[in-house]
């Protein structure tokens, strides 16, 4: 009876043994279980997190364009503002030199303005003479057609006193004749 008693313990240990074996082949498929559960949500996470890092790539890459192209944009629009600088500054040098020659312009026009002034000035100077040209010229016509008036009346007055003095010489002739015939 030792010997069933020691195989019935045995076989109590053993079957413990088995229980507690089996405990743990529960407890450890319950552990790959829990393994495998988390292992497929690991692997979902990095499925997803594989999945974010080629979407942040693609936005890295998207990002690295936009920023190129950014760039690019901004360096044409620093040389186009470079131009338009250089430009700016040609163009008030330019505007400084017109307002000179603008000034020197409203100078000469002035001048020219003041020597109009002047030149109407002496044009009425002039034609206040000249008029009074044209009255002495006319006066001197009217005296002019006087003179020739009285030229011809002189003449005239020359001519019949011419006659009458040849008339009277021709008379004294004739009376000296007669005289000399009668006295003779």
């Amino acid at each position: 009876m030792r010997s069933t008693l020691a195989s019935k313990r045995k076989m109590s240990v053993l079957i413990g043994r088995l229980e507690l074996q089996k405990a743990e082949n529960l407890a450890l498929k319950d552990a790959v279980f829990s393994s495998e559960t988390e292992m497929d949500a690991v692997r979902e996470c990095n499925v997803r997190m594989n999945q974010d890092v080629i979407n942040g790539r693609e936005n890295l890459l998207q990002a690295q364009a936009k920023l190129f192209d950014a760039e690019t944009k901004l360096e044409a629009a620093e040389k186009s503002n470079l131009a338009m600088c250089t430009t700016m500054a040609e163009m008030k040098k330019e505007n400084e030199s017109l307002n000179i020659a603008n000034k020197n312009l409203e100078s000469e026009i002035f001048l020219l303005r003041q020597e109009r002034e002047e030149n109407k000035t002496r044009e009425q100077n002039l034609s206040n003479e000249l008029e009074l040209w044209e009255v002495e010229a006319s006066t001197f016509c009217f005296d002019l057609q006087d003179s020739s008036v009285n030229e011809v009346l002189l003449k005239n007055k020359m001519q019949e006193l011419t006659e009458v003095c040849l008339g009277f010489s021709k008379k004294k002739k004739k009376k000296k004749k007669w005289f000399k015939v009668n006295r003779d």
